[in-house]
């Protein structure tokens, strides 16, 4: 347990420092209309609402439903409003989440401790992401990612476990 507090520490340590220099970007581009003119990410009473219309509510109407995103979103106004630092904060977070995640599946797959560890470090910083980190419109991919990645370790862990426990993780895997 003290291993994997290190490594992610480690890991959230190496995020921050590869991605801390979009804390001070403005909102850009779609992040207009998904934050700064997105009147349903204003209040908490809209989480309902994040399930059943589309990303760009109010705006030009569009075919992309993705409510946690919205819900992201909406988390973010409450703390942050239209402050764009608290937004890519978040999103420094979830990559910080997602590398982890990302470090616990090459360990569960791999068990090797360095391999695990290199893989989820080489994840964390490579410039793929740099899109996804620094622009706030791209969290969509790292929620994604960390529910794929986090469903195939609930599905890993219910292959491990008993009976009971083993239907469980693979219902949470399912929900992942």
């Amino acid at each position: 347990m003290k291993t994997k507090f290190f490594v992610f520490i480690l890991i959230a340590v190496i995020c921050f420092l590869a991605y801390f220099n979009s804390l001070g970007n403005p909102f850009i581009w779609d992040d207009q209309a998904l934050v700064v003119k997105n009147t349903l990410i204003r209040s908490a009473q809209n989480l309902p609402l994040s399930f059943s219309s589309d990303l760009y509510f109010g705006t030009s109407g569009s075919n992309f439903y993705r409510p946690l995103q919205t819900v992201s979103y909406i988390f973010d106004y409450h703390f942050w409003q239209l402050n764009p630092f608290g937004y890519h904060l978040t999103n420094i977070i979830l990559q910080i989440g997602v590398s982890f995640l990302v470090f616990l599946l090459a360990f569960n797959l791999l068990a090797n401790l360095s391999a695990a560890v290199t893989s989820a470090v080489f994840f964390a910083v490579s410039p793929v992401h740099t899109e996804a980190v620094g622009y706030i419109s791209g969290r969509a991919e790292m929620l994604m990612g960390f529910f794929v990645i986090l469903g195939l370790l609930f599905f890993i862990r219910s292959q491990k476990e008993a009976a009971r426990q083993s239907r469980l993780f693979y219902i949470l895997s399912l929900s992942s």
